[in-house]
């Protein structure tokens, strides 16, 4: 596959993002304008999880926000959250030209990705570049490489909802052009994105993604620990997973020991079932920094911003703040992105973010990734230059229909021109040779224009006049004589065939482009009548 040349700028006006992360469903549409983004709509959608494996529940979902959002707009960019099917690698190549990188690289990924390389959707951006100790001029890439049968399940899913896909990124890069938008950002930074189902740790340099680490947490397994048998002061109790969830929600990290949930349920023993998994993101977060600064010559991040569905746990940031001892803030929509939805009020923090992800894959350019297979990408550039094609055909045929149009303009000025001139000529006396000139090149003319017939209005003519059953079979076309000789065929029995014959010679005779049509000679062959019409042209 070929190193793709980021995400379409094609993109219409108005568009579709969307996310079919395992668990959750996410679609944004976003309106471009000079400068900045608008949000027009939105939708977020929890999957069961046999749901997942069902393509027609992503396209009902697809299909409904449509609907209901009254969409007519077909391009769409796909976000891809779901790290299970996409391979994300640090690499150090020599500097090579582009089409070169994927064979280089093709070695070093092949122990680290468990599919097919070949078919596999694949696409990088460069993070630095450098000369090494022995003076070789050297890259560091960041690739990522997604499942062949994960890109056609995605794109099975929008092609069943009768939509245009223009370009296929994922979560992580997709925050690099949030960051963008964002004011006094820090030179390196971290966003920890807690999903559904997974959560990533990127860390960004110049807002440009340098390296992505999967983390052992996400929504659900906070939500898990707590179906565990739970002690209140009514004893023992079991909650459901729509209870654990309703607890997590209102009561999320408790930052007071001493303080009760529903039934009485303790805040130690709340702590005590959801502090492993804590423990254990913090742990991994501190060794992501780690290896990013002695493995990758990178710096420590001055900043984390935490986003997704599972970052809505209360008090997740005051923890995180306390256990890194570094600044940790939600990511919030830059001020490039208007969000005032018709008939709401502005999107609170909750609900960014739960779709931010979405909208970073909206405002995507020509440098962000895309994992769009290759013949995709070139059946979208096909249709492109046929539609251009066909546009510069029209603009082509318009252009020579108004040189046409110019030339009979100028041909009537002239005519009139000459008409005052000969006018002239016969009044002024003294200029009679002149006069006697521009008459003889008058009759010049005169002479060229009698022999020639406009073939064009003949043609016209003579299809108007031509029955249906009629069959011409051969057109003798003089015009030094003002002769046309029709031979042709009629398909029907005898009577019918004379009745078309007798109709086709009286349209002949009415018509303003012959002077005379007569039958010369009509003779039955079999099951088809075959004659010959001689017309007399009008001398023009």
């Amino acid at each position: 596959m070929m190193k793709a040349s980021g995400l379409s700028q094609k993109k219409a006006k108005r568009f579709l993002a969307v996310d079919l992360s395992s668990g959750i469903f996410e679609i944004v549409f976003m309106e471009s304008l000079a400068g900045h983004y608008r949000l027009l709509a939105y939708d977020v959608r929890k999957i069961s999880a046999d749901a997942k494996e069902n393509q027609k529940a992503a396209a009902d979902f697809i299909q409904d926000f449509l609907k209901k959002n009254s969409v007519t707009e077909k391009d769409v960019v796909l976000n891809i959250s779901d790290m299970d099917s996409v391979i994300i690698k640090n690499l150090t190549l020599p500097v090579l030209p582009e089409e070169e990188i994927r064979g280089a690289a093709k070695w070093q990924l092949k122990e680290d990705v468990p599919f097919d390389l070949d078919t596999a959707s694949l696409d990088w951006q460069v993070i630095r570049e450098f000369t090494d100790e022995e003076g070789v001029k050297k890259n560091d890439l960041i690739f990522v490489i997604a499942k062949k049968e994960t890109i056609d399940d995605y794109l099975s899913v929008i092609y069943r909802c009768q939509l245009n896909p223009v370009g296929i990124t994922i979560g992580s890069f997709s925050y690099s052009h949030l960051l963008k938008h964002l004011p006094q950002n820090p030179k390196v930074l971290a966003v920890l994105d807690i999903d559904y189902n997974d959560s990533t740790l990127g860390i960004y340099a110049g807002n440009k993604l340098n390296f992505v680490q999967r983390l052992p947490m996400s929504w659900e397994k906070i939500v898990r620990p707590l179906t565990d048998i739970l002690v209140s002061e009514k004893g023992k109790i079991e909650l459901s997973h729509e209870e654990a969830e309703e607890l997590k929600n209102t009561f999320g990290i408790p930052l007071d020991e001493a303080q009760f949930g529903k039934d009485n349920v303790r805040a130690t023993h709340i702590l005590s079932l959801i502090r492993p998994l804590l423990e254990a993101l913090v742990r991994e977060i501190r060794f992501s920094f780690d290896y990013f600064i002695s493995n990758l010559n990178g710096e420590r991040p001055d900043l984390l911003y935490i986003t997704g569905g599972g970052a809505n746990l209360k008090n997740l940031d005051r923890y995180l703040n306390n256990e890194l001892n570094m600044k940790v803030v939600f990511l919030s929509l830059p001020p490039g992105v208007e969000h005032q939805l018709p008939g709401q009020q502005n999107l609170n923090q909750e609900e960014q973010n739960r779709i931010i992800s979405a909208i970073g894959a909206a405002m995507a350019d020509s440098s962000g990734i895309n994992l769009l297979p290759r013949e995709v990408r070139t059946r979208r550039a096909d249709l492109i230059q046929k539609i251009s094609l066909r546009m510069v055909t029209m603009g082509a045929a318009a252009i020579l229909f108004l040189m046409l149009l110019i030339v009979e303009f100028q041909i009537f000025d002239y005519s009139n021109r000459l008409k005052t001139a000969q006018i002239h000529l016969q009044t002024i006396r003294p200029i009679q040779l002149l006069l006697e000139e521009i008459q003889s090149k008058e009759k010049l003319m005169e002479k060229i224009q009698q022999n020639r017939i406009p073939g064009s209005g003949l043609l016209k003519a003579i299809a108007h006049a031509t029955p249906g059953e009629v069959i011409l079979d051969e057109m003798q076309f003089e015009q030094s004589k003002h002769s046309l000789i029709l031979e042709g065929t009629i398909l029907a029995i005898k009577e019918d065939a004379q009745a078309l014959l007798t109709d086709f010679l009286e349209h002949l005779n009415v018509s303003a482009y012959v002077a005379q049509a007569g039958l010369v000679s009509s003779q039955r062959i079999g099951e088809a009548e075959k004659f010959e019409i001689k017309c007399v042209l009008p001398d023009r």
